[in-house]
C-alpha cells in the first residue's frame, strides 16, 4: 500500500519481492485536500523563502530541505539572521534530540533529505524545497510532512531559479536530474506543476473483475491490472482503451513531449524517459 509509487516502478518492484509477496496491492492517491504542492521560479531562492516564512504566524512551524549539508549551514544562517524572533533549527543527521526540540518548539527546521520521510509532527504549515528534490517521490514525501493534523493545512513549494535547474539536469544525481528535467519542462512549456506532478502517480484503473487471476496458491484473487503482472492481452486491451477515453497518452506524460525543444538543447536520457513514463499496462 503506497501513495507514491510511480506506475513505471510497479513491475519492477514485483521482480524483487516476486508474485508470493504481492497478496494484495493498493495504490493510494498522494493527493491530499489540506496539502497543496507548487514551484517558485525566482532569481533568489534564499530570500524568497525567508520573506514567505515572514509572514507565517509564529505559532506554526516550517521545514526547508536542502540538498547539501552546506545549503543547510547557508539557508539557517540566513534565517536567523533575517528573523531572529524565530528558531532555526539544523538537521543532517535525523537525531532524536533534534526531533525533540523541533516537536518542542514552533521553530524552522532546515534540513537535508534525512527528514523527507517517516516523521509525524503536528503544525507544520510550510514546506519548501531549496533549489530542487531528489526526484517526485522525494518531493511529494517530504511535502507529506505538513499538514498532519486534523484541520491543518500546507503549501509545499520547491523554490528555485533557471540556473539551479539547467545544473541538476545535467548532474551525475539520477533522482535530483530527473526532478530538475521535469521542473524545468514545466516552466518553459508553463505546465501546471501540481497536475502534472500527481500524473506521474495516476494508476490506471483496474480492468473487469472477468479478468481476476489466482495467486499465492489460489488463496487469494487479484486482478492482474493491480500487479501490472502477466497481464491477459484482454485486460491491457480493456485498460488502454479505457484511458484513451480519457486523452491520456499512456506513453509519455506531457512534461515529456517535445522534449528536443527543451532550452541549450538539452536531452532527456533514454533511461529517465523509460522511469518517468506512464505504463500502457
Amino acid at each position: 500500500m503506497t501513495a507514491t509509487l510511480q506506475p513505471s516502478s510497479v513491475a519492477e518492484l514485483a521482480k524483487t519481492v516476486g508474485r508470493k509477496g504481492f497478496s494484495e496491492s493498493l495504490f493510494l492517491s498522494p493527493k491530499r485536500q489540506a496539502l497543496s504542492v507548487c514551484m517558485k521560479m525566482t532569481t533568489d531562492p534564499r530570500s524568497w523563502i525567508v520573506e514567505d516564512l515572514e509572514r507565517q504566524p509564529q505559532n506554526q512551524r516550517a521545514i526547508v530541505y536542502c540538498l547539501y549539508k552546506r545549503n543547510v549551514e547557508l539557508m539557517a544562517e540566513m534565517l536567523k539572521s533575517k528573523m531572529p524572533k524565530r528558531v532555526v533549527l539544523e538537521c543532517v543527521s535525523g537525531s532524536t534530540a533534534d526531533l525533540s526540540k523541533f516537536k518542542s518548539t514552533f521553530s524552522i527546521m532546515v534540513c537535508t533529505s534525512v527528514l523527507v520521510a517517516g516523521i509525524s509532527i503536528d503544525g507544520i504549515t510550510r514546506v519548501y524545497f531549496l533549489d530542487c528534490a531528489n526526484g517526485p517521490e522525494g518531493f511529494l514525501q517530504g511535502a507529506g510532512r505538513g499538514a498532519r493534523a486534523e484541520g491543518e493545512t500546507c503549501v509545499a513549494t520547491l523554490v528555485t531559479c533557471k540556473t539551479q535547474l539547467q545544473y541538476f539536469m545535467y548532474s551525475d544525481q539520477t533522482y535530483t536530474s530527473q526532478m530538475a528535467t521535469f521542473c524545468y519542462s514545466c516552466y518553459e512549456k508553463n505546465i501546471d506543476f501540481a497536475e502534472e506532478l500527481y500524473k506521474l502517480f495516476q494508476h490506471a484503473a483496474p480492468a473487469p473483475d472477468r479478468h481476476a487471476m489466482s495467486v499465492n496458491q489460489g488463496r487469494t484473487k487479484l486482478r492482474c491490472s493491480d500487479c501490472r503482472l502477466d497481464q491477459c492481452p484482454q485486460c491491457a486491451a480493456d485498460e488502454q482503451n479505457y484511458q484513451k477515453g480519457l486523452g491520456r497518452d499512456l506513453k509519455q506524460p506531457l512534461f515529456l513531449r517535445d522534449q528536443n525543444e527543451m532550452s541549450g538543447g538539452g536531452k532527456v536520457s533514454s533511461e529517465y524517459v523509460s522511469t518517468l513514463s506512464f505504463s500502457g499496462a
